[in-house]
């Protein structure tokens, strides 16, 4: 695919990122920005480094789907993503009531679950359109 640019030339169009994939992205990075606000309430140092801890997890997940962004739109991409969408709120509230380092750990646990599935669904379609 092509486009015209002003002077006449065509150039190859610039792929875009996968919707679905740039939703999740998002939605990673603001929650990690909650969790650093989680920080400022936090009870106690255990929790304290239970949700630094966390952060870095979700962080990784940032990068993962970063480096995923352009993958093929696939209903299954969606689907999963989709899963971790509906969860988000969840999470959000469970994070600004975390009173314990196990709180942090069981609420972001069963969450990353989820973002590893929709990850790993869209390394699936990745390796399948190479």
């Amino acid at each position: 695919m092509t486009n015209a640019t002003s002077t006449g030339t065509t150039t190859a169009t610039d792929p875009q990122a996968n919707p679905d994939l740039q939703t999740l992205h998002d939605s990673l990075i603001a929650l990690v920005s909650q969790l650093a606000d989680a920080i400022g309430t936090a009870p106690d140092s255990d929790t304290v480094d239970a949700i630094t801890t966390e952060i870095s997890e979700v962080n990784h997940r940032v990068n993962l789907v970063g480096n995923l962004l352009f993958t093929q739109q696939s209903a299954k991409i969606t689907i999963k993503v989709k899963s971790v969408t509906d969860a988000t709120s969840d999470v959000e509230r469970d994070i600004s009531q975390i009173s314990s380092a196990t709180d942090a750990i069981k609420t972001m646990t069963q969450f990353l679950v989820l973002v590893d599935k929709a990850i790993d669904t869209a390394k699936l379609v990745g390796a399948a359109v190479a």
